[in-house]
Order: C-alpha cells, then sequence, then structure tokens
C-alpha cells in the first residue's frame, strides 16, 4: 500500500487517521484528515505527504499542540484548504492560547486559492492571514465560519483576487 496515490473517505465516522498514514508517501489525494491523539495518528503525519494535491481538510484541531510538523507551507499542490477545530471546546482559555500557536503554524502555500477556517476558538487570525497579500496573493475565496473568538479581521481589502467571502458567527 505504500504506493497507493488515492485515500477518499466517504460516509465513514471516523474519530481519526489511520496509524501511519505518512508512510504513504505518494499519495496526491487524501479527502480528510482527522487529527487523533494517540501516536502515529497527529497532524505530523501529513510531513511527507507533499504531492497531496488540490483539496485537504483537517478536521480536530483542537486536539493539536504542535502544528509545525504538517509543513503545510510546503504542499505546494494544495489549493483548497479546509481547518476545522470542534465547536464544544471553545470557551476553555488554554485552548483559545494554543488554537492561536496552532493556526500560526499551519500557513498554507502561497498558490492556495480558497481557505475555510471553522469553529476556530482563537483571539486572533494568524500573522499569515493578517498580512495576506503577501503569504496569499492568490486567494480568491475565504470562508471563516464560528469564528466567534477573534477580536479582528485580516486585512481582506488588500486581497486583490478575492471574489467571495463568507463570514458567519464572528462575535468577537
Amino acid at each position: 500500500m505504500i504506493g497507493l496515490e488515492y485515500l477518499t473517505f466517504s460516509g465513514a465516522h471516523l474519530t481519526q487517521m489511520p496509524r501511519e498514514v505518512s508512510r504513504l508517501s505518494k499519495l496526491k489525494k487524501l479527502s480528510v484528515f482527522i487529527v487523533g491523539k494517540e501516536e502515529g495518528c497527529g497532524i505530523e503525519e501529513l510531513k511527507d505527504l507533499n504531492f497531496l494535491g488540490s483539496k485537504l481538510r483537517i478536521e480536530n484541531l483542537q486536539s493539536v499542540t504542535d502544528a509545525t510538523q504538517a509543513n503545510l507551507m510546503d504542499k505546494k499542490n494544495i489549493i483548497d484548504l479546509k481547518l476545522r477545530w470542534d465547536s464544544q471546546s471553545c470557551n476553555d482559555p488554554d485552548i483559545i492560547i494554543n488554537d492561536t500557536v496552532v493556526i500560526n503554524d499551519l500557513q498554507p502555500h502561497r498558490n492556495l486559492k480558497k481557505l475555510t477556517i471553522s469553529d476556530y476558538a482563537g483571539s486572533k487570525f494568524p500573522t499569515w492571514m493578517m498580512s495576506t497579500s503577501i503569504h496569499l496573493p492568490n486567494l480568491v475565496y475565504i470562508s471563516l465560519d464560528g469564528c466567534n473568538k477573534c477580536e479582528q479581521l485580516p486585512a481582506l481589502g488588500e486581497l486583490q483576487s478575492l471574489r467571495y467571502l463568507y463570514m458567519h458567527g464572528l462575535r468577537g
């Protein structure tokens, strides 16, 4: 299975990824990555999956403490990125601080065209979103849903390519 290129989950109610997905280094399509707490199921499993293309959805980000090893900035083929936290965990102050650190470490490659952030509990958006014209010049679509603790919006007016903006549940 090391040569597997496409892995799609449909109708599966997974709570985490199968162990050691990182061994599938030729993977080109991964419909969803569900972060788990067990060893071999964490976000670091994305580290060597540099051929991933087109779309990637990462869920259960509230389980992450260090996202640097995901190396999203090296994944130049991902043009549609969805980042999702669990909305039930957004009232714990420790989680709010951790979420801010985690999202800063999830900076995508500058080729990204679509970005969706859901149920993020941090009080501010990441630095790479605050200067999007530099870090994400190709963004045409942004969806911010349930990010109700954020107190300041990114400089969306700087995005000359932006065509679609969806904001829901921003109460900060």
